[in-house]
């Protein structure tokens, strides 16, 4: 009985206290200009247009996550590697209105 406390206990943290890739990313880069990001992270991997007269700049690596290979909840988990895209939607006037994390594996 201890244990499953515990358990639960441990569930109930890690879901209350992680956020998404994307949520931070959002609550740290949304309405905060261009410059600002490439001063932070340096020049995108890529850029495109947007569609609207603005831009998508695009920062691209390598990730390692945890994927269950089991198929059936025993616990069998192994590295799998991905790209990570972070693509911010920049307006004409140089703000970030936008900004979507992809994850693809390799």
């Amino acid at each position: 009985m201890k244990y499953l406390k515990i358990a639960l206990l441990l569930i109930v943290i890690s879901f209350t206290s992680c956020k998404s890739s994307q949520s931070l990313l959002t609550e740290q880069w949304q309405g905060k200009v261009k410059t600002e990001l490439i001063q932070k992270k340096g020049a995108p991997d890529w850029t495109d247009d947007d569609g609207q007269g603005g831009k998508i700049l695009v920062y691209s690596k390598r990730i390692t996550k945890q994927k269950d290979v089991s198929g059936n909840a025993s616990g069998v988990w192994r590295d799998q590697l991905f790209t990570r895209k972070e693509m911010y939607f920049v307006n004409s006037e140089g703000k970030i209105y936008n900004i979507l994390v992809q994850d693809e594996p390799l």
